[in-house]
């Protein structure tokens, strides 16, 4: 019996694959680029990359002692700070962004700018060389405007962070002096003392930097003996390099107080037979610049003790007694 035509239908629809199963299926959605969100909340990235990637090779040319002229760090400090706020205006939470705008606004002198944008730094910033740089320039700042105790705080911190050789000796010449303000010689001493065996004399400024610090310490606790050996042993490994190795640990390693700079040359030049005439300019523009009563008191026995040699030097030896 041939079955009905509209069974027969319904039998060979059945058995035709589904329409479903004939269609191609659909392309797998594409997934969204890597940076897309990088790029939506950081659209200048690649702008500000470039920006801090200038902005490091003109701070690592300040402080480098050979990297700049006295007139060209100017110009380089003009510029970081003109860069840094720029990319401040791009990504104003990078943090990065906002280390480098400190750093230069606090070697362009704006201490209380430097102060915030760095302890802005400092709440999210990782350890290391970076976060101790920013330590030291907030404890530098500390110590100039008179807190003492914040400063030895802060500058602890920076010298107990893992760091690069330089932002160490930093560190702990800035805390050494840190203690001095505090009343505690001995722990600057100490403090000092430390660095230089961490950082034997190798003929870099980093390795004179602590031993000429150390003898201006102890000169200025009355040591004299302990400030002139430690300079005596300086000036023997250092040989004729001597006084241009402690003039480079110097612009590199500046003390915190910039009047400090005359104590520092000063001690150095007195040290040195060619330089009397030098350490005693140098002496005088220490008492002119308004330091602490007794630091001017122990300069100006410095430079009167140059005066009665170079008054000796120029006194005629005496003629020889003519015998009868």
């Amino acid at each position: 019996m041939r079955p009905a035509p509209l069974a027969a239908l319904l039998i060979a629809l059945a058995s035709l694959p589904a329409a479903a199963d004939m269609m191609p299926a659909p392309p797998p959605r594409a997934p969204e680029p890597a940076d897309f969100w990088a790029k939506v909340l950081h659209p200048h990235a690649r702008e500000v990359g470039e920006t801090l990637q200038q902005l490091e090779i003109a701070l690592r040319q300040l402080d480098d002692p050979y990297g700049a002229t006295d007139r060209s760090r100017v110009e380089l400090v003009r510029n970081g700070v003109r860069m840094a706020r720029y990319a401040r205006t791009l990504d104003p939470g990078d943090p990065d962004v906002v280390y480098f705008g400190g750093a230069f606004a606090d070697a362009a002198g704006r201490a209380l700018e430097a102060e915030r944008l760095l302890s802005l730094y400092l709440r999210t910033a990782p350890a290391g060389a970076r976060r101790a740089d920013a330590l030291v320039r907030i404890g530098r700042i500390a110590l100039r405007q008179g807190r003492a105790a914040a400063a030895v705080d802060l500058l602890r911190q920076a010298a107990a962070q893992l760091s690069d050789r330089f932002t160490m000796v930093r560190a702990r010449v800035a805390l050494a002096h840190a203690y001095e303000a505090t009343g505690d010689v001995g722990a600057a001493v100490a403090t000092l003392r430390e660095l230089n065996e961490q950082v034997p004399l190798d003929g870099d400024p980093a390795s004179v930097a602590g031993h000429v610090a150390l003898a201006v310490i102890y000169d200025r606790d009355q040591q004299i003996t302990a400030a002139f050996e430690v300079l005596l042993r300086l000036r023997t490994a250092m040989d004729s390099e001597y006084v241009r190795l402690s003039d480079d640990a110097l612009r590199a390693f500046p003390p915190p107080f910039a009047i400090d700079v005359h104590y520092y040359r000063a001690l150095v030049y007195e040290t040195w037979p060619y330089l009397t005439v030098e350490a005693h300019r140098a002496w005088r523009a220490y008492e002119a610049g308004g330091g602490p009563p007794d630091l001017a008191a122990r300069a100006a026995a410095h430079r009167q003790a140059l005066e009665r040699a170079l008054e000796a030097e120029r006194r005629p030896p005496p003629r020889p007694r003519r015998h009868p």
